[in-house]
């Protein structure tokens, strides 16, 4: 996509493909004419720059465990283990854990299943029933080991089933590799929904595609279409 189709993208494609479409993107490192365009690119790259030379900022940008455990020594053990690399809410039973939930969703719920009032199962399947939540990803942690247990955790419709006791490495591993498969999981759903919305936008009469597959973009002005390779 060139330079002159600019205009076009933020006049009738911007509400639709959004700021994180690949379009959106491309068009941020067109330059403009003169020396506002050589500006804006100086822009662009001071903008990099002092992002790598910072880095993230791990207040915000962790992900958020939700750990519920009613052994006050457990919480506090798993909570060391995980704060290097999660932001990490603790509680001490399933009630107080649900509420957490419905408060300020989390990246991974990691929950004992033996806890007084709602216990482990119960908050999974409270979770799971609530489509608001149903797709957090949860990992049960439990003092019954053995294949039967552990099966009747994933059938259940927890992630993972883990007994105790447990080797810390092996436990920070899973919670970092559910909460990579949950983000995948995310992104794939987002590209899926972008391109939909931009199918939806074509068959609307604001672009066609040829019967070789090449999509062309009305121009809303009225000035004739334009062919973009996808």
């Amino acid at each position: 996509m060139g330079p002159e189709y600019t205009s076009i993208y933020n006049d009738a494609y911007w509400p639709i493909l959004g700021p994180k479409h690949p379009w959106a993107l491309a068009l941020r490192w067109l330059p403009d004419e003169g020396a506002a365009g050589a500006e804006s690119s100086e822009c662009v790259l001071d903008s990099l720059e002092s992002t790598d030379a910072r880095g993230p900022s791990l207040a915000d940008e962790r992900p958020r465990v939700l750990l519920a455990d009613d052994n006050a020594d457990m919480r506090a053990y798993v909570q060391r283990l995980l704060a290097p690399t999660f932001q990490v809410t603790a509680v001490a039973d399933g009630a107080a854990a649900l509420e957490s939930v419905k408060e300020r969703r989390p990246d991974l719920v990691l929950a004992d299943v033996m806890m007084p009032g709602l216990d482990g199962f119960e908050l999974l399947r409270a979770l799971r029933a609530d489509e608001r939540f149903n797709t957090i990803p949860m990992i049960l942690l439990s003092a019954r080991a053995g294949e039967e247990s552990r099966v009747e955790g994933l059938e259940a419709g927890a992630d993972d089933y883990v007994s105790k006791p447990f080797s810390a490495r092996d436990l920070v591993t899973r919670v970092e590799s559910h909460v990579k498969l949950a983000r995948i999981r995310r992104e794939s759903e987002d590209a899926l929904r972008n391109a939909a919305q931009f199918n939806e936008a074509i068959v609307s009469n604001m672009g066609e595609v040829d019967n070789q597959g090449r999509v062309y973009l009305h121009e809303p002005r009225g000035g004739g279409s334009v062919r973009v390779d996808i």
